[in-house]
């Protein structure tokens, strides 16, 4: 079995070879080596598992731990967890040697934990719909999960996805972490932090991230801060070929500084803030960076607003210039009368005249016929 502390490649192929070679030794194909959640054993919490075919159902009560030696999920299987309600949570520890691969379906309605040390990878054609998802290739003990503290110890696997990870709160935490297929977490938060050990704690909208003792808050940055920073082609601590698609809400990609390149993205990101923070300044971010915060949303709202205005006024004037027009026309149609006036008296003086032509010239008619009366 390969030690998975070794990479000179990309931590996916690495966890891939892993299971694939696991599957080999025993002379059995990779969809054949395991099938769903076995060996378990209830630490903490009332737990009960119910198995129907492909089907696996557990439902626990909130702070269940449940020990299980072996977490894969084939392709045409589905797990569900059943719990109280959106923040309980459950961790599920595995015990075995081997990382756990999941191909399948893993559905919950509140906060899932999978802690193996070993690695933890989704594949391509995973679907993954939880409240939220822990995938941590460490330890996390009782007291600290029951204390509700996100203490993760002696991280040695990798964690990577190649599937659909659908949650309000998605965590992928090892030595090596990698994203590339899609992460859907809108209004919520996204984290892919590496190191020996982590611990978070979420405060309101603040995310406090602590990696190998080293307090990563007052080195973050945002997104902009490290672009075209020189990172080497040697397999990055956290690195996203994908999309993560966290709008509304958060990213925080964090590294220590067991790599030279810390943390690489050539993906999709979307958040509302996108913070990246590792202990030696080593980071390339290129990709598709979207960040878009509500204050951008009502500077929208106010460009809309303005516009909206400006064109009530465009309207107001086209109003104007229609009653100028109007207006004008007016007047034209009163000159048209005044003319048509001044044409019917010139006619009426015109008649007049004729009218006095004709009466002269009658009267010469008549003045004649007198004289040639006189004649005769």
């Amino acid at each position: 079995m390969p030690n998975l502390q070794k990479r000179d490649r990309s931590t996916g192929l690495l966890v891939k070879a892993a299971v694939i070679l696991a599957a080999a030794l025993a002379g059995l194909s990779p969809e054949q080596a395991t099938a769903g959640p076995v060996n378990e054993t209830v630490v903490h919490g009332d737990v009960t598992i119910m198995r129907q075919g492909s089907r696996t159902i557990i439902q626990a009560s909130d702070g269940s731990i449940i020990n299980f030696e072996n977490f894969d999920i084939l392709p045409h299987e589905l797990v569900r967890f059943i719990q109280p309600d959106q923040l309980s949570r459950v961790l599920n520890r595995i015990t075995g040697p081997e990382p756990t691969v999941i191909q399948g379906q893993l559905m919950a309605n509140g906060q899932v934990y999978v802690v193996n040390p070993a690695g933890v990878a989704f594949t391509n054609g995973a679907v993954v719909n939880v409240g939220g998802l822990y995938a941590a290739a460490g330890d996390l003990s009782n007291e600290d999960f029951l204390a509700g503290e996100d203490n993760f110890t002696n991280l040695r696997g990798a964690v990577v996805n190649d599937g659909v990870i659908t949650g309000d709160a998605v965590h992928l935490i090892g030595q090596q972490v990698a994203n590339h297929g899609k992460i859907d977490a809108e209004g919520g938060v996204v984290t892919m932090l590496a190191g020996d050990s982590v611990y978070m704690k979420r405060h309101g909208e603040r995310i406090m991230v602590r990696i190998d003792g080293v307090d990563l808050g007052d080195r973050a940055a945002s997104s902009a801060d490290v672009t075209g920073e020189a990172v080497t082609d040697a397999a990055a601590a956290v690195e996203n070929t994908g999309t993560i698609n966290a709008e509304g809400g958060h990213v925080f990609f964090g590294a220590g500084d067991m790599y030279s390149a810390a943390i690489r993205n050539t993906g999709t990101v979307r958040a509302e803030t996108f913070t990246v923070a590792t202990t030696n300044e080593a980071a390339r971010i290129e990709g598709e960076i979207t960040i878009h915060s509500e204050d951008d949303c009502e500077d929208e709202d106010d460009d809309g607003d303005d516009e909206d205005a400006r064109k009530e006024d465009e309207d107001d004037e086209d109003d104007d210039e229609d009653a100028c027009k109007e207006e004008d026309e007016e007047d034209c149609d009163e000159d048209d009368c005044d003319e048509d006036e001044c044409d019917e008296e010139d006619e009426c003086e015109d008649d007049d005249e004729d009218e006095d032509e004709d009466e002269e010239e009658e009267a010469r008619r008549e003045e004649d016929g007198d004289d040639d009366d006189d004649d005769d």
